[in-house]
């Protein structure tokens, strides 16, 4: 299964041979189809600064150069409730403070809006996966939820493989 992303409207070019009112009416589409890719609830992410502010301290401590993006630890962890359950579930609901694994996806839903961008101007795609070995069982409503819900990529294959560590090369490539 694989993503289909949100389409946005394009950033118009500016031609000085084209008619200023058609430049301005496609500006302003422009701009709406942005306001209401990134127009999340208010207060959307206040349930996150619990999060944050116990994840960030833990990977950022400590000596050397280190990198951390919460947003992206957040959407994985959400990923990961997705495909567990029972206690295990109900341990990552509690990290990301979500009530239910419901109330998730839609934080997780507001989340990915909020960073996602292709109009032209920028393009800030958010790139998940799941990778699935030949010899375990998957349940396909699951892959299918995470490709529609998390636009995340599903791969199955034999893990460890030659042929399947190629495609995990080429799909970091692809998406970095």
């Amino acid at each position: 299964a694989g993503p289909k992303y949100p389409q946005m409207v394009q950033h118009p070019v500016y031609s000085p041979n084209l008619d200023y009112n058609e430049y301005y009416a496609a500006l302003t589409q422009w701009r709406n189809s942005k306001r209401k890719q990134h127009n999340q609830p208010e207060g959307y992410a206040d349930s996150l600064t619990d999060f944050w502010a116990k994840s960030i301290p833990e990977f950022l401590s400590g000596d050397g150069n280190r990198a951390y993006s919460p947003a992206n630890l957040y959407l994985a962890l959400a990923m990961l409730a997705e495909v567990t359950g029972g206690q295990t579930r109900q341990q990552v609901l509690d990290l990301l403070g979500a009530d239910s694994i419901a109330a998730l996806r839609t934080q997780a839903g507001h989340v990915w809006n909020a960073l996602y961008c292709d109009d032209g101007e920028t393009t800030s795609l958010l790139a998940n996966s799941l990778w699935l070995d030949d010899a375990c069982g998957y349940h396909e409503e699951t892959v299918q939820l995470l490709a529609q819900k998390y636009y995340a990529s599903v791969f199955r294959g034999d893990l460890g493989s030659e042929k399947m560590d190629q495609a995990l090369q080429s799909w970091l490539s692809e998406q970095t």
